[in-house]
């Protein structure tokens, strides 16, 4: 059994790349998101969203090592097709992610505004 090095190189680079949502969103947008409490101690909802993708963004790069381990027993994990679904899926929920933080963004600039 041969293993592509390319295959290893892809699947660490997809690692590397979706590790930056959940470490961003760790640093900055947690302590953020901890400052809009209310009086009463609970979160706006549209805030507990965005902690909600926060959380599962931390999913995403365990199943990059699980797949990766998987796929120097299974070959057809290790093919060109696996590595651009898993970019794909990955760049869905980095723009759903973006898209999300920017509606937020608005509502709060808007709510000052006006």
């Amino acid at each position: 059994m041969q293993f592509k090095s390319s295959a290893a190189f892809g699947y660490s680079l997809l690692f590397l790349s979706s590790l930056g949502i959940p470490v961003l969103h760790h640093y900055l947008a947690d302590s953020a998101i901890e400052h809009t409490r209310m009086s009463t101690g609970f979160l706006p909802a549209q805030f507990l969203i965005l902690r909600w993708f926060g959380q599962v963004a931390w999913i995403y790069p365990f199943v990059i090592i699980v797949l990766f381990v998987l796929s120097l027993r299974r070959p057809q994990l290790a093919l060109t097709s696996t590595l651009f679904l898993l970019a794909t899926a990955q760049m869905v929920f980095v723009m759903l992610y973006g898209i999300y933080c920017a509606f937020l963004l608005s509502h709060l600039l808007l709510a000052r505004v006006g």
